[in-house]
């Protein structure tokens, strides 16, 4: 009876062992499944924050080419290592937008210039 007793204490142990193994690879396969959403959405986010500095880059060289040359700069299109940049000048109440792309990530500003004989920014804006 003594031997038998102590079987049934080894096959306790074993039983509970494979559950507490059983629960620390659960929580492990959880905490690497909610670091690497985490990882995805950062660099989401990153890219969109690039996205949104080309664009303002973009709006500050388009203010000094207006500056240089008010009749004439129609906008351009500039491409960098971290992606490219679309620029359009519009309208008589002069309006100039500029896109930031990287990947598929896009941002969009746009400013309005009140231009006579000096150069005033009426607004300053992102464009959803």
């Amino acid at each position: 009876m003594i031997n038998n007793t102590s079987n049934n204490q080894k096959g306790f142990s074993a039983v509970t062992m494979i559950v507490f193994v059983v629960i620390a690879m659960t929580i492990t396969f959880a905490a690497t499944t909610v670091i690497m959403i985490n990882s995805l959405a950062t660099s989401k986010v990153e890219r969109g924050i690039v996205a949104a500095d080309l664009a303002e880059s973009g709006l500050e060289n388009a203010i000094i080419r207006f500056l240089r040359d008010p009749f004439n700069y129609n906008g351009e299109t500039i491409n960098t290592s971290d992606g490219s940049i679309i620029i359009t000048v519009s309208g008589d109440r002069k309006s100039i937008t500029s896109t930031g792309r990287t990947g598929k990530h896009q941002r969009t500003l746009t400013i309005g210039i009140d231009y006579t004989t000096s150069m005033a920014i009426s607004s300053w804006k992102e464009v959803f």
